[in-house]
């Protein structure tokens, strides 16, 4: 699509492909089907439109921080809250 400056702008549909297993951050909390709409990190909120952002933004999360997501769901919006409040939900490479 062309933007209003007149620019080639490449967007995507970023749908949750599998739920989230048990252990996980976001269990219990995203769906199958589920569209991303927003992500809300640090206090921003940003409107996805690629999938790479979501990789980008998870990238600022740290240990106790939380994560509001807007999915669409069954053509609803819903809001979810993905809390990151356990270690294991963070790998460390050394």
């Amino acid at each position: 699509k062309i933007n209003e400056n007149g620019k080639l702008c490449i967007t995507e549909k970023c749908v949750v492909y599998e739920a989230a297993g048990y252990g996980h951050a976001a269990y219990g909390k995203l769906r199958a089907g589920d569209v991303i709409k927003q992500m809300t990190v640090g206090g921003k909120t940003y409107e996805i439109t690629r999938r790479h952002q979501i990789s980008d933004l998870l990238l600022a999360v740290r240990l106790g921080d939380s994560v509001q997501i807007t999915v669409e769901r069954n053509g609803s919006p819903v809001n979810v809250t993905v809390s990151f409040d356990k270690e294991r939900y963070f790998t460390y490479y050394n």
